[in-house]
Parts: structure tokens; C-alpha cells; sequence
């Protein structure tokens, strides 16, 4: 394509929307057996977007309800919720599909769904099973990472590869934050197809959806401290600590909840903690 227009590579399309929809099928063009290669690329650009929505439902749906079991476990309130969010997303996609609905969908793609929203929420991730997860508790080393590690162990009957504990503890912190910032440094208004750039109030939506989301790490912070009771180490105390519940199963014994942390099963010598 590049030599048809007899321009480079880079300027035939940039990365987005139409590198997938405008470029990638005139390529497909080109080559032998195109309705074939047409079929199959577009049925997977489907998949991957079912794919794509499975994660991000679920996850979300997962999360709100360990927040409340007692409503969305009880009869079809699940799949109520469940119908519920996908719905509001329907709506939402809906602007994507006006007009004006490429320059809307940029906005989102740049600021409310990779780049530095990511990796913000990924390095506080980290963080929180790295260093601090079950650190109220914690007996000699056994908390943060090593504490998360055992549990894991506890859960699938064997250990992890102990590679994964120092991405949790050392290597996924140190990139997150470490590209985060030089998404910063580097940063540039949004532009689209290289050629319109946005205006100061678009920029501004767009950071609006990225601080929704970004702000809620350091805000909910903030309201766990003010509402739990104690003085402040108490209260650091207490939201340090794992929370264990157990409920009594159908056949009468008792077993983990499904959404409870399972009891350490680990070493509990300093020696053994690597």
C-alpha cells in the first residue's frame, strides 16, 4: 500500500480504529484468495471483541459481587445485574456509532481504558499484594507477597513458579510506575488520523474519565481510614487484615466461602519464607 501511494509505511495510517478497519482490509485486498482472507480476519477482530467483553463484565460483575453477596447471590440477581451492565454499555456504544462517534471512541481508547489509567491501577495492584496484603496478621516475613504466594499454594494444592512472586514484589511495580511516569513526561494533546487535533475542553473530558477512575485509589483510602474505628495504627491494623469466613456447605461440611481468603498453609520459619 505504502508503495501504491508512493509515501512510507508510517504515513499510511496510524495504530487505532483505522489501521483495523481502513488499512488492514485494504492489505487483505492484495493478496490471493481475499474473500478468504477477508472472512477470516474479520471473524477474528468478532472474537477478539467477545473476548474482550467477557473480561471486562466478569470482572467487573465478580467485583461487585464479593463487595455484596447478600443481594446479588440470592435467586437471578446476578444475571439481572449482569443484564443491567450490559445494557448501560450498550448505551454507552451507542456514541460510538454517530458521526462524531471516531473522536468519542479515541477519548475513551486514550484515557478511560489503556495508558496511564492502567498502569496506575496496576502498579496500586501490585503494591497492595506485594507489600502489604495480610500484613496486619503477618507472622515474621509471611505477609505482602510471600503471605499472597502461600495462600495461592493453600488454594491449588501446589506452588506458583516463584518468578510470579517477584513480579508481584519487584518487577511489575518498578515498570508500571516507571512507564507511567514517562507517559507523563512525554505526553502530547490527543490527536486523530494526524491531523485534528482535539480542543482544550475535549482534553479536558478526556482527563475527567481518566481521574474517575484513577482518583478512586487514593479517595477510598482516605474513607476506609475516617470510617473504621480506632486510632490511626488501629486502623491501619485493621485494614491490614485478611478477613477469614467460613460457611457451612450443602452437605453439611464446613467449607471455604468462595470469595473468603484461604487460611495459610505455609512455612511459618523466616528460613523458609524464599
Amino acid at each position: 500500500m505504502a508503495l501504491q501511494q508512493g509515501v512510507s509505511v508510517g504515513d499510511v495510517a496510524e495504530s487505532g480504529p483505522g489501521l483495523v478497519f481502513i488499512v488492514y482490509p485494504k492489505a487483505v485486498t492484495l493478496m490471493p484468495l481475499s474473500p478468504l482472507w477477508a472472512i477470516l480476519f474479520f471473524f477474528m477482530v468478532l472474537l477478539l471483541g467477545l473476548d474482550s467483553e467477557f473480561c471486562g463484565v466478569e470482572g467487573f460483575v465478580t467485583s461487585c459481587q464479593d463487595m455484596y453477596p447478600h443481594i446479588l447471590r440470592r435467586g437471578h440477581n446476578r444475571e439481572i445485574f449482569i443484564a443491567v451492565v450490559c445494557f448501560v454499555k450498550f448505551l454507552i456504544g451507542l456514541a460510538f456509532c454517530t458521526q462524531g462517534g471516531m473522536y468519542v471512541f479515541q477519548l475513551f481508547d486514550n484515557y478511560s481504558a489503556s495508558g496511564m489509567t492502567l498502569l496506575w491501577v496496576t502498579f496500586f495492584q501490585a503494591i497492595c499484594i506485594g507489600w502489604f496484603y495480610g500484613l496486619g496478621d503477618r507472622v515474621g516475613w509471611n505477609f505482602g507477597g510471600t503471605k499472597f504466594y502461600w495462600d495461592i499454594k493453600s488454594m491449588i494444592g501446589f506452588r506458583p513458579v516463584l518468578w510470579i512472586k517477584i513480579c508481584w514484589m519487584v518487577v511489575t511495580p518498578i515498570m508500571t510506575m516507571g512507564i507511567f511516569i514517562f507517559s507523563l513526561v512525554k505526553y502530547q494533546r490527543p490527536t486523530y488520523n494526524n491531523t485534528y487535533v482535539y480542543p482544550p475542553w475535549g482534553e479536558a473530558i478526556g482527563w475527567l474519565m481518566a481521574l474517575a477512575s484513577m482518583l478512586m485509589i487514593p479517595a477510598g483510602f482516605v474513607y476506609k481510614i475516617l470510617t473504621t474505628k480506632g486510632t490511626f495504627s488501629e486502623r491501619i491494623h485493621t485494614l491490614l487484615t485478611p478477613i477469614y469466613t467460613k460457611r457451612k456447605g450443602d452437605n453439611g461440611d464446613v467449607g471455604e466461602d468462595a470469595n473468603a481468603i484461604a487460611m495459610v498453609d505455609g512455612p511459618k520459619t523466616d528460613h523458609n519464607m524464599l
